[in-house]
């Protein structure tokens, strides 16, 4: 699946889900040097959405850390960074390829109401980016999507990790 097909298959979900009077379904490019990346969002009918700010406001966001010239989190605006934990209410850290039935399954829980975080990033770079989202995000846990390798039949598994908030 390439990032436009990914696109495609958001904004489909989204207009199958943009079924209330009030909402229009946007997908917006963040465009800024300090956080790259699709975001999409529920938006009232006539309001303007300022993508700079990159929050959340319902729906899903995706931070685009695979490129070689990324570091993982410090290549990312701090104050963004933490707004978008701050609104996201499920987080998804995806090093495999891009696969159709992980964001189906991410889509499906932005249509239960709840704001997604999705980083794809790379193999290299996913534990220190679960180790941030453990230290930076009050959610209890992760869904991590890992690819699998030497099994043809398998490109990826997914594992939810659970945070130990010291209950």
């Amino acid at each position: 699946m390439t990032p436009d097909e990914l696109t495609s298959l958001i904004n489909r979900r989204l207009m199958e889900e943009a079924t209330g009077p009030g909402t229009r379904p946007a997908v917006f490019h963040v465009k800024d040097e300090k956080l790259h990346g699709i975001g999409v969002a529920h938006l009232p009918r006539g309001e303007a959405h300022d993508t700079s700010k990159a929050s959340l406001g319902g729906g899903i966001c995706i931070v685009d850390d695979r490129e070689p010239d990324r570091l993982g989190p410090i290549s990312f605006d701090p104050m963004r960074m933490a707004n978008l934990l701050k609104g996201a209410s499920f987080i998804a850290i995806d090093s495999a390829a891009l696969s159709e039935k992980v964001y189906n399954e991410l889509m499906d829980i932005v249509a239960m109401g709840n704001t997604v975080l999705a980083v794809q990033t790379t193999a290299e770079r996913h534990s220190i980016w679960r180790m941030y989202v453990g230290m930076h995000w009050r959610g209890t846990e992760i869904l991590e999507v890992v690819p699998v390798k030497g099994d043809p039949l398998r490109t990826f598994e997914t594992v939810v990790t659970a945070m130990d908030r010291g209950a």
